[in-house]
């Protein structure tokens, strides 16, 4: 068997002879292809055998993982997969095709002959541009002779056009005498709409879909999920408008954190919780041990705070924008900024964006208040492997490209991106200072 992996697909041939069935056993059915959630490989030198946990179905329809052992099964495709599904519902249509057909044939033959004719037959003077339908010949050769076939594009006095689809996929216009038409007969696409209903199934449940983002991670059965946020998912009529709840409440928790965090740091509190959280250290070191909260973040928080209120903006103004962006402007208030120039920007303008009008705010301001408009600029050489070297070149082209900036801008950004993440504010400052000092030193 091919080295098989989580989101390779199996098809189970029998259990082993003689061994007790494993648990949810039952639900496996010999010849079917399942997919493999998690792959058991034996330690080197133990004894235990190659097993796979592959997703099965319960009655409710939950994803359930059942263990079989290699040679329980065979290599599959997801192409093979997804066949075996198709003709799963394929046979459950005709069955209740076949149960619809044995109701009818108990009712009385008049009523049956009457809706036959009525089922799906729409009236010339009823049809209507846009919708599918057979325009049938009043003298159809056999049940399959149709003038044309398709959706109607357009009803003249004489004629209707019909844009008919050929074997080849090719388009063609079909215009078609009224005169000539014997029946009109609407077409529905149930197999199309079936499989769009199972793909919105197959998302529901976490399993894999065409989006690629998705395909590149592990499946997931629904025992592995989180059950209360489930519960929650299940009572709910509208899991779209559940997720712009769920942001909001996101939005106006980091609000409220950023207003019992400033208070916290400005009367101390925080010190009568330990002796550890009275040094110079003590609010970072409560931030970590009490909160689990990155201590730049929460400093953050707070300057958002603070200049939030302080220049009459609030908790809408932060969900509008996000913490990143409000965290770049917050940096910039003062009285020589426009602070409303600079939330209008935040509102519509990615980061990188952002970061060029923040930019030219402090040129702006700088030239306003009556300095010379002068920059000084730094030259960085730097110089690393040559592979290492096509790789950044083609990242920074690319960077380039996409934002439409220069080397120089993209390399700052990427900086100024890492430094957030990564580096404490003060501590980048104090770097400043010290650089600045070894440069004048050595300038002496």
């Amino acid at each position: 068997m091919a080295a098989l992996k989580v989101g390779s697909y199996v098809l189970f041939t029998a259990f082993a002879e003689g061994q007790e069935a494993p648990e949810n056993g039952e639900l496996l059915t010999e010849g079917n292809i399942y997919e493999i959630a998690k792959v058991n490989t034996p330690k080197k030198g133990s004894k235990d055998e190659l097993s796979f946990f592959v997703l099965a179905e319960d009655a409710d329809g939950n994803s359930v993982k059942v263990e079989v052992f290699h040679d329980e099964c065979e290599g599959s495709t997801k192409k093979a997969f997804t066949a075996q599904a198709k003709a799963a519902e394929q046979e459950e249509e005709s069955e209740e095709e076949s149960e619809e057909e044995s109701e009818e044939e108990s009712e009385e033959e008049s009523e049956e002959e009457s809706e036959e004719e009525s089922d799906g037959i729409i009236a010339l003077e009823d049809l209507k541009k846009g919708m599918d339908v057979a325009l049938v010949p009043k003298e159809p050769e056999n049940d399959d002779d149709v003038l044309a076939e398709g959706e109607v594009k357009k009803i003249t006095a004489k004629q209707v056009h019909i844009m008919q689809v050929n074997d080849d996929d090719s388009e063609e216009l079909v215009k078609v005498n009224k005169s000539d038409i014997g029946i009109i007969e609407a077409i529905e696409y149930e197999e199309e709409e079936e499989e769009s209903a199972d793909t919105d199934d197959e998302e529901t449940e976490g399993q894999e879909s065409e989006d690629p983002d998705l395909q590149s991670l592990p499946a997931l059965a629904t025992d592995d999920e989180d059950q209360d946020l489930l519960a929650v998912f299940k009572e709910s009529d509208d899991l779209v408008e559940l997720a712009k709840e769920f942001m909001e409440d996101a939005i106006t928790a980091d609000w409220r954190l950023a207003g019992v965090l400033y208070h916290v740091r400005k009367d101390k509190n925080y010190r009568k919780l330990s002796d550890a959280y009275k040094g110079k250290a003590g609010f970072r070191e409560f931030c970590d041990a009490e909160l689990k909260l990155d201590y730049r973040k929460a400093m953050d928080l707070v300057a958002i705070y603070i200049q939030f209120c302080a220049n009459g903006l609030g908790a809408e103004e932060l969900g509008k924008m996000g913490y990143s962006k409000a965290t770049l402007i917050q940096r910039e208030f003062s009285d020589e900024i426009d602070v409303n120039q600079l939330v209008e920007a935040a509102y519509t303008q990615p980061v990188a964006t952002l970061r060029e009008t923040i930019r030219e705010t402090r040129t702006t301001s700088t030239t306003s208040s009556g300095s010379r408009d002068v920059t000084r600029m730094t030259r960085i050489v730097v110089s690393v492997p040559e592979q290492a070297g096509k790789n950044i070149k083609a990242a920074l082209a690319l960077a380039m490209e996409q934002n439409d900036m220069s080397l120089p801008v993209v390399f700052e950004h990427i900086v100024h991106t890492y430094a957030e993440e990564h580096l404490d504010p003060k501590a980048i400052q104090r770097m400043k200072r010290r650089l600045a000092k070894e440069a004048k030193d050595n300038a002496e």
